[in-house]
């Protein structure tokens, strides 16, 4: 995948208090290699559609879901626990290439497939118990324009929302998990599919 040095793209620094971090770089992903790199993901990823049961109702994830991760690396959010699939040549040289430019150690990543903007995420943080804790989330964004909402935990109110463009990169770093929520909300007025891509650095299991 051709690239450019991420120090020659433009930074967005979206929140930046209480030791958290959220830094936007466009166009991480180059314009002119994102069609083709949106269509290997979505034929070469191993796509789950499971259920989920909120206030003792069940009812289908509103959105598909896959994780690839190193082997020992297993992951497991909302009681939902994923199949661990292996990486592939696309997926493989993103990740190498975040470890490389931001000095990070991923060894997994979660991916979601919105098919529409029917498809949502509800308010969350990337906090699960095989995350290790204080380490950077990377979330690459393909394919449709969507919204990014953030949270504080303790006053409830929304601080910040921004139109995560296709080829973006949005980190999230330091305290920001214990500190803050965020969601993907309904979009209906989005037609096409996103998929996002969300590298994380999880405790591997002995093998």
């Amino acid at each position: 995948m051709e690239t450019r040095d991420i120090t020659n793209i433009k930074k967005e620094i979206l929140l930046d208090q209480s030791g958290s971090r959220l830094v936007y770089y466009q166009d991480w992903i180059p314009k002119d290699t994102q069609s083709e790199l949106l269509r290997n993901l979505l034929e070469k990823t191993r796509w789950q559609h499971d259920k989920i049961t909120l206030f003792g109702i069940t009812h289908p994830l509103p959105r598909l879901h896959s994780w690839v991760a190193d082997p020992g690396c297993e992951y497991t959010y909302s009681k939902i626990t994923l199949f661990r699939n292996e990486w592939f040549k696309e997926l493989f040289d993103i990740k190498e290439r975040l470890n490389r430019e931001l000095k990070t150690s991923f060894n997994g990543c979660l991916l979601n497939l919105y098919r529409d903007g029917k498809d949502s995420n509800g308010w969350h943080s990337d906090d699960e118990k095989e995350m290790l804790e204080g380490a950077s989330v990377a979330s690459v964004s393909l394919g449709e324009l969507r919204r990014f909402d953030i949270k504080d935990k303790k006053s409830g109110s929304i601080i910040c929302r921004k139109w995560l463009e296709p080829g973006s990169l949005l980190i999230m770093e330091g305290n920001f998990q214990r500190m803050f929520y965020h969601q993907i909300p309904k979009s209906l007025k989005r037609k096409n599919k996103r998929v996002n891509l969300t590298f994380r650095e999880v405790l591997k299991k002995p093998q």
